[in-house]
C-alpha cells in the first residue's frame, strides 16, 4: 500500500510519468513510473490472506465455546474471539488490497478468479460488519442476538475458507 501510495505522490509530482493519453495506470494494474512487481503484490497477497481465514475461524470457535460454556472460562473466550475477530478483519484489508493489485484492481473475474471473489467479497463485507458490531455491542448483547450473531459467524467462516481454496486453484491455474 505504501508503494501505491508513493506512485501515485509520483504522478502528481511528475504528470509525465503518466503514459499515452495520459493514463495513470500501467497494463499490470500498478501506477506509472513506480517500476513494482506484481511479484511484491503476490507474495504480499499470499502472506497475508492466511491470517483472516485462520483468525475468523479461531473467533467463530472462541466464540461458540464462550456461547455454551461456564464461568470462569467464559469471559476469556468471548475476550479471544473479540480480539482475533479485530486482527483479522484488519488483515482481511491487507489481503483484500494486495489481491486487487495482483489481479490488475479486477473486482469479479473470469473463471476461477470469478469463484475466488464470489467467495471473497461475502466474505469480507461480513468479517467488517461482524467486526463493527462487536465493537459497538461490545459485551451488551443478549444470548439470543449473540447466537445469530454465531450463525452469521459460521457462514463468514466457511466464506473464508472457501476464498481461500479457490485462491490456492488460481495458483495451479
Amino acid at each position: 500500500m505504501f508503494a501505491s501510495c508513493l506512485g501515485v505522490g509520483l504522478l502528481l509530482l511528475n504528470p509525465s510519468l503518466a503514459g499515452e493519453g495520459g493514463e495513470l495506470v500501467s497494463r499490470e494494474g500498478f501506477p506509472k513510473g513506480t517500476h513494482l512487481d506484481n511479484k511484491l503484490w503476490a507474495n504480499l497477497h499470499g502472506g497475508s490472506t492466511h491470517f483472516p481465514i485462520a483468525l475468523m475461524i479461531a473467533s467463530f470457535l472462541f466464540d461458540a465455546l464462550a456461547y455454551i460454556g461456564r464461568e470462569p472460562y467464559k469471559r476469556d473466550l468471548h475476550v479471544a474471539g473479540f480480539y482475533t475477530l479485530l486482527l483479522g478483519a484488519l488483515a482481511c484489508l491487507v489481503g483484500v488490497l494486495s489481491g486487487l493489485a495482483v489481479s490488475a484492481w479486477q473486482f469479479f473475474g473470469d473463471g476461477t478468479l470469478a469463484k475466488h471473489h464470489n467467495f471473497v467479497w461475502p466474505a469480507f463485507g461480513l468479517m467488517i460488519g461482524l467486526a463493527v458490531w462487536r465493537l459497538v455491542v461490545r459485551d451488551e448483547a443478549t444470548r439470543p442476538a449473540f447466537g445469530v450473531y454465531l450463525v452469521v459467524a459460521a457462514v463468514t467462516a466457511g466464506l473464508m475458507a472457501a476464498a481461500g481454496y479457490f485462491g490456492g486453484e488460481l495458483l495451479g491455474a
